[in-house]
């Protein structure tokens, strides 16, 4: 069975994910900037990676766009973000971000990222300044100084039940 790993990475977290999960499986692996989708009809199964911004999987609107290509694949989604994985809001993030029609063929995996907010570009560190306030407002200051807290929960270990999913199937 052949396998690609996609993925888009900001920061770097989802990026590791990939590269992990790419060495793991002998997998290809490819940035989905640079990746041309015809090339996919190659592939059995097909793990795609992305971030979440502003509650929103980043990949949204380019799994749209390719499904047709990939909807008879296995297909893996993972996402990459500071929202705890088992939380209200990582599942609604992904039901929001991703049509049912699309989440009915494939499987997900929400995984725990990293988060330095002194390393942030300006205009992510001026969105998270504004959310903060909104979240101070109607949410309260703790859950607003949350927002902020650096972290790094990336673990390889992490991957493991992405790992499971395939090795159950293949």
């Amino acid at each position: 069975m052949k396998s690609l790993v996609l993925y888009t990475s900001v920061y770097g977290s989802t990026k590791q994910y990939a590269e992990w999960i790419a060495e793991e499986l002998g997998a290809d692996l490819a940035d989905i900037d640079t990746f041309d989708i015809k090339q996919a009809g190659q592939y059995d199964t097909v793990i795609i990676g992305t971030y979440v911004r502003v509650q929103k999987l980043v990949i949204a609107d380019y799994l749209k766009k390719v499904w047709d290509q990939l909807q008879h694949k296995k297909v893996i989604l993972f996402s990459v973000s500071k929202t705890p994985v088992q939380s209200e809001a990582s599942i609604k993030n992904y039901n929001k971000s991703i049509p049912e029609k699309i989440r009915a063929g494939l499987k997900y995996f929400p995984l725990e990222g990293r988060f330095n907010f002194e390393q942030l570009a300006d205009k992510d560190k001026t969105m998270m300044k504004v959310g903060q306030k909104m979240t101070r407002l109607f949410m309260g200051k703790e859950m607003a100084e949350e927002m902020v807290r650096n972290c790094d929960d990336v673990r390889k270990e992490n991957i493991s039940p992405i790992l499971q999913e395939l090795r159950q199937t293949s």
